[in-house]
């Protein structure tokens, strides 16, 4: 399998959450350019899951004389990332009395699932809202190209299905299944339409050989 490699890239501001065992109110790990926010999933230590399309932009866009307390060592993007097709990306953080090692929990779920979406928005508000895992034809209808084995189709639910009126700044939030475990990360959407979301059980092989390979064979705890 080839890679694509960025290195030193560094960030405007990074807010770093190791949350290993399940999500917490806290749980709002993002990653900002200059005018392009992306939630990122921390998996503890020093790696962070992230939307590709949200790597392409800080790649062209690295400020390096900013403070940020953070930046990104490197970058593993999925060899068959194009556009927003397998749009994940595994990030190395470099980053001070940083020692854990990472945890990777993930879970499947299917249609009629309740997952937690935790996100901050482009405003830096925090976003906690559930949505519903819905039926794969629902997003195939209303986007192009749909692959219901590599993502997730879900629906706003609860008071966000009418209160929020833009997905600005929300690519990378993480979805949450009512064990905690990882479901899916938000990908792309639009309002009044299905959200599209990475099922991260399919990307599990790729999470924990970009994991490997950054880091020399690091154990992942599970």
């Amino acid at each position: 399998m080839k890679f694509r490699l960025i290195d030193a890239v560094v960030l405007h501001s990074v807010t770093l959450v190791v949350s290993s065992f399940g999500y917490s109110q806290d749980s709002f790990a993002q990653l900002n350019s200059v005018n392009h926010p992306c939630n990122a999933i921390s998996l503890g230590g020093a790696f962070q899951i992230l939307p590709a399309a949200c790597v392409g932009h800080l790649a062209r866009t690295p400020n390096r004389s900013t403070r940020a307390s953070c930046s990104i060592d490197k970058i593993i993007i999925h060899p068959e990332y194009v556009f927003l097709s397998n749009n994940i990306a595994v990030v190395r953080l470099q980053c001070p009395r940083i020692s854990l090692s990472p945890s990777l929990r993930i879970r499947n779920v299917t249609e009629g699932n309740v997952l937690t979406l935790m996100a901050k928005d482009g405003h830096q508000n925090h976003v906690v809202t559930p949505v519903q895992v819905a039926s794969c034809s629902a997003c195939q209808d209303e986007y192009e190209v749909f692959d219901c084995d590599r993502q997730l189709c879900v629906r706003l639910i609860g008071i966000y299905r009418s209160q929020l009126r833009n997905l600005d700044g929300l690519s990378g939030a993480p979805l949450y299944a009512t064990d905690g475990q990882l479901a899916g990360m938000l990908s792309y959407g639009f309002i009044g339409a299905h959200l599209v979301a990475e099922r991260l059980t399919f990307h599990e092989p790729f999470i924990r050989h970009s994991i490997e390979a950054l880091d020399g064979g690091l154990r992942i705890l599970k």
